[in-house]
């Protein structure tokens, strides 16, 4: 055998080696496709099946009222709240010691969020749980059914319905508030300001947030959806010890959501949460968000800076302590000490003993520019608090610099 056949054998069996690798190639990926599809069609299913598992489960845990329940109960459906309160009065037998006024309680509450526990508040309350198909969509829905009311219970129902301005749950109150938007009335929100969900977020943020006005509050809980309002009031009454965490949990969920105040309002309450739990995207909405220097705004920007976050986070905040920084220049009075632009800045913690004099000492920093780029307007500073230290590679020209301005300003 030549050299020249040898070549040709040689190239032939790697060619056909190179062809079972293509083939086997080809076939992994088609067995992976085949999965993948395979996969998400199934969970599509399931997806389907569990609902539809709900559904009935749901159908099958309740017993579904009697035909002449049902027919009653659609017709109220139908129904205005002031039609059903008017038809509290009505004490015509349906079925199975079901009253008209029975019925119609029952759809005050599934459909107009009636507070009837607020009305026969220190009652015993019979509750019968029932199906209910609804005929507009053919879903099933759980109904309470309140058996054995006395005529005094009736009568103080009635009584509660027609005296009350807002009978309504917080619930109600809060899907009202809702539906009406601007147009909600005075005596409305006071309602829903009474609420027990309403007062204990209040009461909780208000720890944090001083200055959190009601309408404020309410303004931001109406863009919120009412399950998650509910779980928060909740889980504070439920863990008050975790209350911060808690409503830092939540801000960080509706800031998610797209809306912008919780952000700000979730670095008032926990700025080492923003800086840990937000992911890059969040954390860079929320420093797009800073639009006044603050020392704490200052520091929270220096740590992003030096923390673990990606480049682009980084440069972002770096880019947002620039902006600051020039605008806290601009926005200084005629007369009052400059601070020279782009100095890098360091944080310092007060001691115990410290003084404005000792730290500009120290740091060869002039008095007048740590007042000024801190915002202090005395010489008393409290231990613990953050101050911001403009730095230059050598010290000294900072206070130089601070010396100079001051002298050119003296023979104006």
């Amino acid at each position: 055998m030549t050299d020249q056949d040898s070549l040709h054998s040689l190239l032939a069996r790697r060619s056909r080696r190179l062809t079972h690798a293509l083939i086997l190639s080809v076939t992994l990926n088609v067995a992976f496709l085949a999965t993948f599809f395979y996969a998400v069609l199934r969970d599509q299913k399931v997806t389907h099946r569990l609902v539809q598992e709900k559904k009935d489960s749901l159908k099958c845990s309740l017993a579904p009222v009697s035909s002449k329940i049902a027919d009653v109960f659609t017709l109220y459906l139908g129904a205005s709240f002031e039609e059903l309160i008017d038809l509290l009065e009505d004490e015509t037998h349906v079925e199975q010691g079901q009253l008209a006024c029975d019925l119609a309680l029952a759809c005050l509450v599934v459909r107009h969020h009636f507070d009837f526990e607020r009305a026969l508040s220190g009652s015993a309350i019979e509750r019968r749980e029932y199906a209910f198909q609804n005929p507009v969509n053919s879903e099933w829905v759980a109904v309470t059914l309140f058996a054995g009311l006395s005529f005094d219970q009736r009568i103080a129902l009635r009584d509660f319905a027609r005296r009350e301005k807002w009978p309504l749950t917080a619930k109600g109150l809060f899907l009202a508030l809702r539906k009406k938007g601007p147009k909600a009335s005075l005596s409305l929100k006071r309602a829903f300001f009474l609420s027990s969900e309403f007062y204990v977020i209040q009461a909780a943020l208000s720890r944090w947030l001083p200055g959190l006005a009601c309408d404020e509050l309410l303004a931001f809980l109406l863009q919120v959806d009412w399950p998650s309002i509910h779980l928060l009031a909740e889980n504070l009454i439920e863990y008050p010890s975790q209350k911060k965490e808690q409503l830092a949990l939540f801000l960080k969920d509706i800031f998610a959501q797209g809306q912008r105040e919780a952000g700000m309002w979730l670095f008032a309450l926990d700025a080492d949460f923003a800086l840990n739990r937000l992911d890059d995207a969040q954390l860079k909405l929320l420093l797009a968000m800073f639009d006044t220097s603050t020392p704490e705004v200052e520091a929270f920007l220096i740590e992003v800076t030096k923390s673990l976050r990606c480049d682009a986070v980084r440069k972002e905040a770096q880019s947002a302590l620039k902006s600051l920084h020039e605008e806290k220049i601009d926005s200084q009075p005629f007369g009052a000490p400059e601070v020279e632009p782009m100095l890098p800045m360091k944080t310092y913690v007060v001691q115990f003993g410290d003084t404005l004099w000792k730290i500009s000492r120290r740091f060869e920093v002039p008095v007048d520019i740590l007042q000024t780029i801190n915002g202090l307007h005395s010489d008393v500073l409290l231990p613990g608090s953050v101050l911001l230290i403009p730095q230059n590679q050598k010290g000294k020209k900072v206070m130089e610099r601070g010396r100079h301005l001051q002298g050119d300003r003296g023979g104006i």
